[in-house]
């Protein structure tokens, strides 16, 4: 038995269908239009760690703030170093402003001294030193090299449009794509993956974290005490080149030292406080800076650390007294 039976004319079908499409078009046209006015030439990046570093690190190092002392240099330095344990220490003597913008091993020296570039200019007269701490590996290049350059184009995510498939062609025209990238991200909690995500949960979570520390961060997770190497450590000619570029970027006014962060004793072989302290002298040399932290420790106990190359908290508030001390006896004073 039918219930209703309804009929209509080919115009009534097409003002049917027409006010919904008119709707979407509408839609999409304001989507499109905010992201080609004012400062809508990036969007938020998607939800990862090394995105959220570097996208706080990058905005950061351009924030007006009343820094004296800037810690750079790679993910040692985001997670080994409390900036706000070390200002503390520092004050005792004279306050000293502690900033962290330890990125990741990925990015280049010529990054590194952007960023300081960056932060000199939005603090005028008042950056005095930077403290450029790196991880062994970093300096022996172990791995991938460092090859990437920050930008904003690298740190926000690009508003162009892919459009290799129908779908991402339709997905793009209609302002779905912009709209993910300008609002949901921003407004909507983005969970983090791995380990991050047990600890911080969402990308908000960790940004507000690195906001609230001074730029550092923590890598929950767990060092094995087993883990052993056999590769030798010493200064790889590509670094010292970087580095050397590094130091020529430097503005003129700022005073430069050097350091490098512990790795777990299990880890390394007999022999490794030589390596270690041959490759800080080879890195002094090609470098020249102001000052080289010498009394840093080359190891530490593996309890302290969450990774080869990464402290856990405990190990990162060791360390961060001892670095505060041997960095007392070189910094300048505002």
């Amino acid at each position: 038995m039918r219930s209703h039976h309804c009929q209509f004319t080919a115009v009534q079908a097409i003002r049917y269908l027409l006010a919904p499409f008119l709707w979407i078009v509408l839609f999409a046209s304001v989507v499109h239009l905010v992201a080609r006015l004012g400062s809508a030439s990036h969007g938020y990046p998607s939800a990862s760690v090394a995105n959220v570093v570097l996208l706080h690190q990058w905005e950061s190092s351009a924030r007006i703030s009343p820094v004296d002392l800037i810690c750079l240099g790679d993910s040692s330095c985001l997670m080994d170093v409390n900036p706000r344990q070390m200002s503390r220490a520092l004050s005792k003597t004279a306050d000293c402003s502690v900033l962290n913008l330890g990125t990741l091993s990925l990015v280049t020296m010529d990054s590194f001294a952007e960023m300081v570039q960056r932060s000199a200019a939005a603090n005028p007269d008042r950056l005095q030193n930077v403290l450029l701490l790196v991880h062994p590996e970093m300096l022996r290049n172990a791995g991938k090299k460092s090859t990437m350059f920050l930008n904003e184009d690298l740190v926000y995510d690009s508003l162009a449009c892919r459009t290799e498939t129908v779908r991402e062609s339709l997905v793009c025209l209609a302002g779905l794509d912009k709209l993910d990238k300008l609002m949901v991200r921003k407004i909507v909690p983005q969970p983090l993956p791995n380990n991050f995500g047990t600890y911080f949960g969402f990308v908000s979570v960790m940004h507000r974290h690195m906001d609230f520390t001074g730029g550092s961060a923590v890598d929950p997770s767990t060092f094995k005490n087993d883990q052993k190497t056999g590769v030798s450590y010493s200064a790889d000619s590509d670094v010292l080149e970087a580095s050397r570029r590094f130091r020529l970027k430097m503005p003129a006014n700022i005073r430069l030292t050097l350091g490098l962060t512990p790795i777990p004793a299990v880890y390394v072989k007999s022999g490794y406080r030589e390596e270690y302290r041959a490759m800080l002298e080879a890195w002094s040399e090609a470098i020249k800076p102001d000052a080289v932290l010498r009394d840093l420790p080359p190891t530490l106990p593996g309890t302290y650390f969450a990774t080869h190359t990464h402290l856990n908290p405990i190990g990162a508030r060791v360390f961060t007294k001892l670095l505060a001390n041997s960095f007392a006896k070189t910094k300048r004073t505002p």
